[in-house]
C-alpha cells in the first residue's frame, strides 16, 4: 500500500500496513505501525507498538502495546510494555517503565519513569512522576511537583 512514502523500514506481519505517504519510519514487531497513513519519523518496536497512529509524527515506542491507541499524538516516547498504551492525542510524553502512563488519553508534556508511573493519568498534563507507583491515581491534575515513591522498608 505505500504509495509515496520514502525510507521506511517494516519487519514483521501487517507492519506499516495501511503506511501511504509516511516516510522515515521504523517499525519491528507484529502490527506495529499498522494503521499509520501519512506520519513521518516513527519508530515502533515490538507487538503491537503503535498500531493505531495515523498521523502523529515523531513518536518512538519500544514494548509490547506501547503506544499501541496513540492516533494524532506527536514527540511521545514510550519504553516499556503497555507504556503509553491508550494515549490518542498526548503530546510531548515520556513513558518508562511498564504501564507507565497506561491510561494517559490526551493529557501532554508529562515524564513518568518507573513501573506503573503515572498509571491512571488520563487529561492531566505537565506532571513528572518517579518511582514505582509514582502518582499511580493521578487523573486530571495538572502541574504535579516530583513524586518520589521510596521502599517503605530498607
Amino acid at each position: 500500500r505505500n504509495l509515496t512514502g520514502k525510507y521506511n523500514t517494516f519487519l514483521g506481519a501487517e507492519t506499516g500496513y495501511n503506511n501511504t505517504e509516511g516516510n522515515e519510519n521504523t517499525f519491528i514487531g507484529f502490527t506495529a505501525g499498522q494503521q499509520n497513513t501519512t506520519a513521518s519519523y516513527n519508530t515502533f518496536i515490538g507487538s503491537g507498538a503503535g498500531t493505531q497512529n495515523t498521523t502523529g509524527e515523531n513518536n518512538t515506542a519500544t514494548g509490547a502495546g506501547a503506544l499501541y491507541n496513540n492516533t494524532t499524538g506527536s514527540r511521545n516516547t514510550a519504553i516499556g510494555r503497555l507504556s503509553l498504551h491508550n494515549n490518542t492525542e498526548g503530546e510531548a510524553n515520556t513513558a518508562t517503565g511498564i504501564w507507565s502512563l497506561e491510561a494517559n488519553t490526551t493529557g501532554s508534556n508529562n515524564t513518568a519513569t518507573g513501573h506503573k508511573a503515572l498509571l491512571n493519568n488520563t487529561e492531566g498534563s505537565d506532571n513528572t512522576a518517579s518511582g514505582i507507583n509514582a502518582l499511580l491515581n493521578n487523573r486530571s491534575i495538572q502541574q504535579q511537583l516530583i513524586c518520589l515513591q521510596f521502599l517503605k522498608h530498607f
